[in-house]
């Protein structure tokens, strides 16, 4: 079974970003074992989905960048949550387009 989690960046009531993470059921039941041994907030993981986001749309995901937004995702999901919206202080920059 395939866990889905919907999200949505929100700058000022407007969507910056926006996505779905989806978990495999044996991926989900590792991650949530893993969940057991390390210290992940819910603002932690909100930090690294918007991460993973931002890098996917500079083309530059790689393996260590999907691994934590596994990780992130398996976390809000396993709180029982499908969707979630994260409200962004995001700060327009001329070179990256937005930073924290």
């Amino acid at each position: 079974m395939t866990r889905t989690l919907k999200v949505l960046v929100l700058k000022e009531k407007q969507t910056v970003l926006e996505g779905t993470f989806d978990v495999e059921d044996q991926d989900y039941q590792v991650v949530v074992e893993l969940l057991k041994e390390i210290t992940l907030t819910r603002e932690g993981a909100e930090d690294l989905l918007i991460g993973y986001m931002h890098a996917e749309q500079a083309g530059a995901i790689t393996e260590d960048v999907g691994k934590m937004a596994l990780v992130a995702a398996t976390y809000i999901l396993s709180q029982g949550e499908t969707e979630i919206s994260i409200f962004s202080d995001l700060k327009p920059t001329s070179d990256l387009g937005y930073a924290g």
